[in-house]
């Protein structure tokens, strides 16, 4: 995949013939592709989760390839608002541990009752 692939669609002027001269110029500052193209996937994450893929709120290519801004260097961190959620809401940052809702002494004894448990006396 190359950068123009990987980068995030915006609506507007993507500016790809300066973004191109960019690029190159990065190489020869001694950028690495591979850094360039990682950091050009994170942002394109990054768009996707926040809702800003294909708007005016993509940067343009070549201002994200601007060398005075080390754009690809950004760690573009996805806010905790837009992270995946299970069916009860619950951010996947559990792990992926079922989430166990709390139950009433009484909830407690009718499942136990329910399913032949025997519930030690208190």
């Amino acid at each position: 995949m190359g950068f123009r692939e990987a980068y995030p669609k915006r609506s507007g002027e993507e500016g790809w013939a300066d973004a191109e001269r960019l690029w190159e110029a990065n190489l020869t500052a001694g950028v690495s592709a591979s850094d360039m193209l990682a950091g050009a996937k994170r942002y394109a994450l990054w768009c996707e989760a926040t809702g800003k893929s294909g708007t005016q709120y993509v940067k343009g290519a070549s201002n994200w390839l601007d060398p005075s801004k080390e754009r690809w260097e950004e760690p573009y961190h996805i806010p905790e608002s837009t992270k995946a959620r299970d069916a009860n809401g619950v951010p996947d940052s559990f792990g992926g541990a079922a989430w166990v809702p709390i139950l009433s002494d009484r909830e407690i004894a009718a499942a136990a009752e329910a399913s032949g448990v025997v519930r030690e006396s208190d």
